[in-house]
């Protein structure tokens, strides 16, 4: 088969149930510095139940973070975290190693203090609020930030000061929080003005209501509700609550994230974690390779829609042919020196794997375009790797990686 992506979408695959139940996904969210001591914002990562997995210091300075300032984005290409406290942009990875930095500075027509951060980095854009503007920009690479390509200023009435934005790529639009507790979608208009599509106020199950002001929100657009519905919001207020709706407003779960935060913390800003990759199995080389233990993995997440998904080969014998198995489905079945671990509905190469002959050095990566297609969500998709190896025609077997479209 050719090594293109769009021979695999056009595969019998999608004609398979997109029924299979997705894994966890998790969220981060940068905290405003009160918990500590001096106080410094810290970058969270936890579950939708509230319960933290780790925590890092992005690297602002010691100091707290003025309401309703700030904003928290993941780089769907990089897996890479882009955070600001209103007066700095900060790239780092999640680790809080840092990356990129710049001051925001004063563009032209808006206000000095972002309180509210969105990426694309697949199609190049940063988005912000300053609160009464969305503002578009080309995502940066260097200081100073560069000027915007696109701008609309959100009515008030309804909306009051923004404190958060979200991309929302399924109706080329934005999902924005305020302050009197409005969740809302919008989009770019031709007048300046925002259009305002959907608007209802945050409430959770037990028809409380959330302490204001919102301080952030992120978005799922393939999550299935109990409300039969696809997509949720999650925003959190400035307890530390983090509520999650459906797009229609309907509450789903409220739970407490401000014990974490510590006394007079909150958090200001949300980003959504997608499901991550799983690898699986063992990898082997049989007579006529070199002893390697090739290794299947991912790079970029898993996101309908992106280009940066890229499967990726590598600890692979050097000067070799490598062919790539995809299906929706698993197996175990013994074969040559290992096991198969994806049946192949289809295989693409071959592919090169460079390197040098008799080493482990070699490597290859395949990108698969994801389109914008919200019957894909749900799908999961597994990779295996098989390597001719040269001269001696030996066969050698990676392990096997998994992704979830969401």
């Amino acid at each position: 088969m050719a090594n293109t992506p769009s021979r695999f979408w056009t595969a019998p695959l999608l004609a398979l149930s997109l029924a299979t139940p997705m894994a966890a996904q998790t969220l981060f969210g940068l905290d405003n510095g009160a918990a500590g001591a001096p106080a410094q914002p810290r970058l969270h990562h936890f579950d939708t139940t509230c319960q933290r997995i780790s925590a890092c210091f992005p690297g602002f300075a010691p100091a707290l973070i003025p309401s309703p300032n700030g904003g928290v984005a993941l780089g769907e290409c990089s897996s890479s975290i882009w955070a600001t406290d209103g007066v700095l942009l900060l790239n780092v990875d999640q680790n809080c190693n840092p990356l990129f930095a710049c001051r925001t500075g004063a563009i032209p027509g808006s206000g000095n203090e972002w309180k509210g951060l969105a990426v694309d980095e697949d199609q190049n854009r940063l988005v912000y609020t300053d609160g009464r503007l969305i503002v578009e920009l080309p995502l940066p690479t260097s200081c100073p930030l560069p000027s915007p390509v696109a701008r609309c200023q959100v009515s008030s009435p309804p909306f009051s000061i923004l404190t958060g934005v979200e991309i929302d790529p399924f109706d080329d639009a934005f999902w924005v929080c305020d302050v009197r507790g409005n969740v809302g979608q919008v989009a770019f208009s031709p007048t300046g003005v925002c259009t305002v599509n959907v608007i209802f106020q945050a409430k959770c199950p037990s028809g409380l209501a959330p302490v204001l002001p919102l301080q952030g929100i992120t978005i799922d657009r393939c999550a299935r509700t109990p409300f039969g519905t696809v997509g949720i919001v999650t925003v959190t207020d400035d307890a530390g609550n983090i509520i999650r709706m459906d797009l229609g407003g309907n509450p789903i779960s409220c739970c407490p994230f401000g014990p974490a935060l510590g006394a007079g913390g909150r958090l200001v800003g949300l980003a959504r974690n997608p499901i991550q990759a799983r690898q699986f199995g063992r990898s082997c080389s049989g007579p006529g390779c070199p002893p390697c233990l090739p290794v299947a993995g991912v790079r970029g997440e898993s996101v309908i829609p992106t280009n940066c998904l890229d499967i990726t080969l590598a600890a692979a014998p050097g000067q070799s042919l490598a062919f790539l198995l995809i299906d929706v489905t698993t197996v175990t079945v013994p074969f040559a020196c290992g096991a198969l671990y994806v049946p192949g509905a289809a295989i693409l190469g071959p592919f090169p794997t460079g390197g040098t002959a008799g080493a482990c050095d070699g490597g290859a990566s395949f990108n698969l375009p994801i389109p914008l297609a919200p019957s894909l969500c749900g799908l999961p998709l597994f990779f295996q790797w098989g390597i001719v190896c040269t001269p001696a025609g030996g066969l050698s077997l990676s392990d096997a990686v998994g992704v979830t479209l969401n």
